[in-house]
């Protein structure tokens, strides 16, 4: 790899781990906003409104194409399920997090999230590459279990 590859994926992994500390912040942000929207399903609902509204203006200033009828249509049926699950995911977090915590339940979607990736690549679903399972990244998940148990406990 060069050496604008390296720093292209040093970037891109700076950037992942902001994203993941956003996670965190939507986590404490959409908890506390079920607070003055009615319970968790309005406090999703503000969320997914907001975002909406926030990727809307985003696509208007990149001056990016519109999403149109005939690509949407062409769609596989499965791809529309990524905007429920995403809905599922910030319903979830609200109900979860006061009960258990932003740590564990962070932790826990983490390797959720990572044995799902493993079984992804490894069979090539979805249309993610193929990159078989091995040891090392089985020893990475089981890493991750005994964090999240460390974090959940201690």
């Amino acid at each position: 790899m060069s050496d604008r590859g390296r720093r292209v994926n040093a970037a891109l992994l700076v950037c992942a781990l902001a994203l993941g500390a956003g996670l965190t912040l939507q986590v404490a942000m959409n908890t506390r906003m079920r607070d003055f929207a009615a319970g968790p399903v309005g406090a999703a609902l503000v969320s997914f409104a907001v975002g909406t509204v926030g990727m809307v203006a985003i696509l208007a200033a990149a001056r990016a194409p519109w999403p149109g009828a005939a690509g949407l249509s062409s769609a596989p049926w499965w791809t529309w399920a990524g905007g429920l699950m995403g809905a599922l995911y910030v319903l979830g977090v609200i109900v979860i997090a006061p009960r258990i915590g932003p740590g564990p339940l962070l932790a826990a979607v983490v390797l959720g999230q990572m044995s799902a990736a493993l079984l992804l690549e490894h069979f090539g679903w979805l249309g993610i590459v193929h990159h078989p399972v091995n040891g090392a990244r089985v020893l990475g998940v089981l890493l991750i279990v005994a964090g999240a148990a460390l974090v959940r406990f201690f």
